[in-house]
């Protein structure tokens, strides 16, 4: 359901699913493959602290972003990839997937979610966010009759409430939780509709 705090950080949020995932497995110090989807410069992954058995695999389409990936982390491999694409990976060859900020820029999500289901380990997890389309200025900007896309931003092709995303994940994992970040404090009221975005945690 949707998360109880109010203000709560993005990054917090994805650092406590991730450490308390791999706390509940046993997990912590065995060597363990996540990959960063989309992951840009490495600027969130950098925020989150990983156990140093933690391998990193960051992916993203843009290579100068990949190369500022390299020097925060020289061990990590990178790898230009279009998430819009089948994922150049063998099937359960991962133990987390991070995709923070993702796939309201993708063509299909569910495409995009079929193959994170695909690379993940039966008992994997994956865990990301997505900015709430629906929030209350928002609304109000369609009800004024503005074109969502002079208040939007321009290379998000989807658009997800609680709903819409709960619905595109449960087509491929069956144990979902979803919380939403903010910094207004109205969204203890109203979640869906003062939420700034939705973090999820999925697993098989």
């Amino acid at each position: 359901g949707s998360g109880s705090s109010v203000g709560v950080s993005l990054v917090k949020t994805l650092a406590e699913i991730i450490s308390e995932w791999y706390e509940s497995k046993g997990l912590r110090d065995r060597p363990l493959e996540l990959l960063d989807v989309g992951g840009r410069d490495g600027i969130l992954i950098r925020q989150i602290q990983l156990p140093s058995s933690v391998r990193i695999t960051g992916i993203d389409i843009d290579s100068d972003a990949l190369l500022e990936y390299k020097l925060h982390f020289p061990s990590a491999r990178v790898q230009i990839v279009d998430c819009n694409e089948n994922l150049p990976f063998m099937s359960e060859s991962f133990d987390i997937v991070l995709g923070g900020e993702i796939i309201e820029h993708l063509i299909s999500p569910p495409l995009f979610i079929s193959e994170i289901h695909r690379i993940l380990k039966p008992y994997g997890l994956f865990t990301g966010s997505t900015p709430n389309a629906f929030r209350f200025d928002k609304r109000v900007q369609l009800l004024l009759g503005n074109d969502p896309k002079s208040f939007s931003d321009i290379t998000h092709t989807r658009y997800f409430s609680y709903d819409s995303l709960n619905e595109v994940l449960k087509q491929y994992f069956s144990n979902i939780s979803i919380m939403n970040y903010s910094r207004n404090n109205l969204v203890a009221v109203a979640p869906r509709m003062f939420a700034d975005g939705f973090i999820w945690r999925a697993e098989h």
